[in-house]
């Protein structure tokens, strides 16, 4: 196991999806992430809301389950604007007669 601990893991945040289920007639949300697994760790609920609140529970849940069992962590993947950050500068010409 890593030098991170459970805190550390059960900090993270995840980029959650929210999606529809209809079967037999009835209807419910899933809230998951792709990192942990549809259908690995996931909430469910009559809302949307409550699909989330659901998922959170178990993702402490799972994380903690993982850390026990001295299993490797999935951290969520950094989005492309988090990865890529600085300055960008761009040199031009001077303008004459404030004409381009």
């Amino acid at each position: 196991m890593s030098e991170k601990d459970l805190t550390y893991y059960k900090g993270l945040e995840y980029k959650i999806n929210i999606e529809k289920i209809v079967e037999d007639d009835q209807s419910f949300y899933i809230a998951y992430s792709n990192e942990l697994g549809k259908y690995a760790c996931y909430g469910k609920g009559e809302t949307q809301v409550e699909a989330i609140k659901r998922f959170v529970i178990e993702k402490d849940e799972c994380r903690e389950y993982l850390c026990n069992e001295g299993e490797t962590m999935i951290e969520p993947k950094q989005e492309t604007s988090e990865r890529y950050k600085g300055v960008l500068n761009d040199r031009t010409d001077k303008v004459s007669n404030g004409n381009l």
